[in-house]
C-alpha cells in the first residue's frame, strides 16, 4: 500500500496532479529505484516544497542525501523533522548512521541509544543493536577519544568544511582543512579517509599510502578498506580490489549490517509508518 496522506482525496479534488507533493514523492521513488540519485533529490525536494508538512517526504528526501554522501544536510532535515514532531523515532536511528559515517562515534551512540529508547521494538531495532556494538568497538580503539569529545562542535564543523568542499570539487582547498584536523586529532581515522579520497580525486597515488598507513595504525578500519577497494577498483585492478572486497563481505556476515542498509531498506519502501500532518 503506497503512502496516502489523509486529506489525499480531497487534495486530488482541487490540485491539479503535477502540483501535488505526493506525485512528486512517488516519482522520487522511482527514480531512486533507477539508481537516479539527484533525480530523486530533485523531485523529493519538490514534494517537500509543495507539501511541506508531510514528515516523510523529509525523512525520504534525508535517506536519499546520506546515500550520495551529503550526511550533514541529511542530519539538518532530520532534526528540522524532531522539532516539529519527536514522535518520527526513526530519526535518531538515521541521524546515528550519518554521525557515524563522519567519525563521531559518540554522537552517533546517543542517537542510537535515543531510538532504542524510543521504540524498543520496531523495525530497525536489531540494526541499532548491531550498530550500537559496532559504534562501541570503535570507541573502545579510539585512543584520544575524551579530547575529540571536548572538541566536537569545532571538529565537526572543520569536517563538514572539508567534506563540502570535496563534494564541489575543490580538492585542492579541502586538503589543508582535513591535513588541519589530522594535526589535532591525529587518531581521527575519518579525516584521514576523506583526506585520501581528495587525494585519490586528484590523481595523487599518496592516496594508497594514506590508506595502508591508517590500517597499520587501526587494523581493520572500515573506511580505509573501503577506499582500498574502491580506488583499485576504480584503477581497473580488479585482482588488488579482492582481498578488500572480501574484507567487506565478512564484516557484513558478522555484523549483520552495513550502515548503508538502512537507506536502500527505508527509502524502497512507500508504506513507510510515519505519523502524518492534518
Amino acid at each position: 500500500m503506497g503512502l496516502k496522506p489523509k486529506d489525499e482525496q480531497e487534495k486530488q479534488k482541487v490540485v491539479p496532479l503535477f502540483q501535488s507533493g505526493d506525485y512528486f514523492f512517488h516519482r522520487g521513488i522511482a527514480a531512486y529505484r533507477k539508481n537516479h540519485l539527484q533525480r530523486a533529490i530533485k523531485l523529493l525536494e519538490r514534494a517537500v516544497k509543495l507539501t511541506n508538512t508531510e514528515p516523510v517526504f523529509h525523512v525520504q528526501l534525508a535517506a536519499v542525501l546520506s546515500e550520495i554522501g551529503e550526511y550533514e544536510r541529511s542530519n539538518e532535515i532530520l532534526e528540522n523533522v524532531l522539532a516539529e514532531n519527536k514522535d518520527v523515532a526513526e530519526c535518531y536511528f538515521f541521524m546515528a548512521n550519518n554521525y557515524a559515517y563522519l567519525g563521531l562515534f559518540e554522537r552517533a551512540e546517543r542517537m542510537t541509544l535515543r531510538y532504542l529508547e524510543l521504540s524498543p521494538d520496531e523495525r530497525f531495532t536489531q540494526d541499532a543493536k548491531d550498530l550500537l556494538e559496532l559504534l562501541r568497538f570503535e570507541r573502545e580503539e579510539e585512543d584520544d577519544w575524551e579530547e575529540i569529545e571536548e572538541d566536537e562542535d569545532e571538529l565537526l564543523a572543520q569536517f563538514e568544511r572539508a567534506h563540502y568542499l570535496i563534494r564541489q570539487g575543490n580538492m585542492s582547498q579541502a586538503v589543508p582543512v582535513l591535513q588541519k584536523i589530522m594535526d589535532e586529532h591525529p587518531t581521527y581515522w575519518t579525516a584521514h579517509n576523506q583526506l585520501a579520497e581528495a587525494l585519490f580525486q586528484m590523481g595523487d597515488e599518496s592516496a594508497f599510502d594514506l590508506c595502508y598507513t591508517v590500517l597499520e595504525k587501526d587494523p581493520g578500519n572500515l573506511f580505509a578498506i573501503c577506499n582500498l577497494a574502491l580506488f583499485y577498483h576504480k584503477n581497473g585492478e580488479a585482482k588488488k580490489a579482492e582481498p578488500f572486497i572480501r574484507s567487506l563481505q565478512r564484516v557484513y556476515r558478522s555484523m549483520g549490517i552495513i550502515i548503508q542498509k538502512w537507506q536502500k531498506r527505508y527509502v524502497q519502501s512507500e508504506s513507510i509508518k510515519l505519523p502524518m500532518k492534518e
